[in-house]
């Protein structure tokens, strides 16, 4: 179904997104702001699965575009 190139695309785009979610959650709480424990975590969470969401799409489309299935 899915080949070596797709899983890989997927573990770069897991991998980015939670990179995204620690740098987001430490800019947060570095004190600059008055953002809670709660408002951090949901921050995080928020970044993750937008990032995740966006970069399985993008793959998505790619692969379907290879495949000719959106022809």
């Amino acid at each position: 179904m899915l080949d070596r190139e797709a899983y890989q695309s997927f573990v770069i785009v897991a991998v980015v997104a939670v990179l995204a979610a620690g740098v987001s959650v430490l800019w947060a709480s570095s004190g600059d702001s008055d953002v809670t424990l709660i408002g951090d975590i949901a921050l995080g969470f928020g970044v993750l699965v937008t990032v995740l969401l966006g970069g399985g799409l993008m793959t998505i489309v790619f692969l379907s575009n290879r495949t000719g299935h959106d022809q």
